[in-house]
């Protein structure tokens, strides 16, 4: 049996913004990523968006997603953002290049943590892919 985690800031930064798809069946989601597991709970995690005409779609989904049996909706988290600054680099010697990065999601953590046992997947790495120019 899984027990499967969702950062819903993560899944939507990392899948879903620049898709038409917002709306989607997260115990089917967790199915398809663990196909040799029979899922027990899905806990789902966000914080609600500030642009009211998002928000009010935001609502609508939450609601959506509490009919579903095994989900469990977790919405009182909070977002926060901080400036980081780099050192910047020196120009390649042939040009900008375009680069697949992976980054380590450590930023947002959940007002109740996952109980052990919880897996934690989709939402703790992600690739991106970024052009520099």
């Amino acid at each position: 049996m899984a027990n499967v985690y969702i950062d819903g800031f993560n899944l939507y930064r990392g899948c879903l913004e620049n898709s038409p798809y917002k709306w989607l069946d997260l115990v089917a989601l967790a199915e398809q990523l663990t196909p040799s597991h029979a899922i027990n709970r899905v806990r789902y995690f966000t914080a609600h968006v500030e642009d009211p005409a998002a928000n009010q779609g935001q609502l609508v989904y939450l609601r959506a997603l509490r009919t579903i049996p095994l989900l469990e909706v977790r919405d009182n988290g909070k977002f926060t953002t901080h400036t980081v600054i780099r050192p910047l680099a020196d120009q390649p010697a042939n040009g900008m290049a375009a680069v697949l990065e992976w980054y380590r999601i450590n930023h947002w953590v959940p007002l109740r943590r996952p109980a052990p046992g919880y897996w934690v997947r989709a939402s703790v790495e992600h690739k991106m892919r970024r052009d520099r120019t």
